[in-house]
């Protein structure tokens, strides 16, 4: 309560008085939708947009509305965030524990992370008849976690409130994970929007898309209860939202064998089997099956029976016996072939043992 006006103090006394009473059960809906910026694949992913609205609805003749305490977003499978650090470094001038200020304030600290932008309502004090919708959020990239999935800091600040709050938002698998901190007077927030990466977003690539199907589908729990001022939270209710459904037609794509990197591990000896590390790349936009390879030029043997992911590269060990005379120089060649692609051909320099 410290940081709000006295007309916003007098607003919220007039709410407190009109209130009849406890908040009935609510309601709450999450529609997620996803835009391609490019050819959208079943199996390779491109970038994309999206827009994310959540809203929660007080039962009808309720005066107040319990806080949301976290969300927990549902997207579906082939949608993920890609930092780039590069792109927007990792913001770190944003904390938990300094994060009371305006947006200008929030850009001008981490002014090249931004990755979204969004909107969100109040209900000031949980008062259904005190509604503030100024309040501005940014998302900053925070790189990845120590498990390597995607971080977000969302900064929020209502000029209203002349508050300024920190979210950290984590990619779980296929989900977002979100712990809302406790707001000026415990308001509760009845609608927000968010998008990625919209007008303020400087990575276009952050979000990655596929399309295997013929829908995306997503849905969320919104988790609203109770705070007290030392944060300790009670009366817990967890609402689901309805399934979101919408229609995507993915092209299927096709496997193109890249670079074929050939390494031999540990000594080769002459006219003798030896090992070879080889790595091979997918630059296609479908998965190359049933790749083999062959050893070539000094070597002879094989290997098959992998498949590749689009944009993935994956090794292998090759056994192969090496001709030539000891201490001599000899190269040894791999062909990679893949079901319905051209083959590629790598290869390496061994002095024979």
């Amino acid at each position: 309560m410290r940081n709000l006006t006295a007309g916003l103090l007098a607003a919220l006394t007039l709410a407190f008085l009109a209130a009849a009473g406890p908040a009935a059960a609510a309601t709450a809906t999450a529609e997620l939708e996803l835009t391609p910026h490019g050819t959208l694949y079943k199996e390779a992913t491109t970038s994309g947009s999206l827009v994310l609205d959540v809203e929660v609805t007080p039962d009808p003749g309720a005066t107040t509305l319990k806080p949301i305490v976290s969300l927990d977003l549902g997207f579906p499978d082939y949608m993920t965030y890609a930092p780039h650090n590069k792109v927007t470094p990792v913001c770190k001038a944003i904390t938990e524990e300094d994060a009371n200020y305006p947006t200008e304030e929030a850009i001008a600290r981490c002014p090249d992370s931004i990755v979204g932008s969004g909107t969100s309502d109040l209900f000031l004090a949980q008062q259904v008849g005190a509604l503030v919708t100024d309040s501005v959020t940014v998302n900053f990239n925070a790189g990845r976690d120590s498990r390597g999935r995607p971080v977000q800091i969302v900064h929020g600040y209502s000029a209203v409130t002349h508050t300024g709050i920190f979210i950290r938002a984590v990619q779980k698998n296929n989900a977002l994970i979100m712990d809302i901190p406790r707001l000026t007077a415990d308001s509760a927030v009845p609608a927000f929007e968010s998008r990625v990466p919209g007008k303020m977003g400087q990575d276009p690539n952050y979000l990655q898309i596929s399309c295997p199907g013929k829908e995306w589908t997503s849905s969320a729990i919104v988790t609203i209860a109770n705070r007290a001022d030392d944060g300790s939270i009670s009366n817990k209710e967890g609402l689901k939202t309805p399934r979101h459904t919408q229609p995507c037609s993915g092209k299927a794509g096709k496997a193109k064998l890249g670079s074929v990197n050939v390494e031999a591990k540990g000594k080769v000896k002459a006219n003798r089997q030896g090992k070879f590390e080889v790595t091979v790349k997918n630059n296609g936009t479908a998965t190359a099956r049933s790749v083999k390879l062959t050893a070539q030029g000094a070597g002879k043997g094989s290997a098959k029976g992998k498949n590749i992911a689009p944009g993935a590269s994956r090794k292998f060990t090759l056994k192969a016996t090496v001709k030539g005379k000891k201490g001599r120089n000899v190269t040894v060649k791999v062909r990679a072939t893949a079901k319905k692609t051209e083959a590629r051909v790598g290869k390496a320099k061994v002095r024979l043992a």
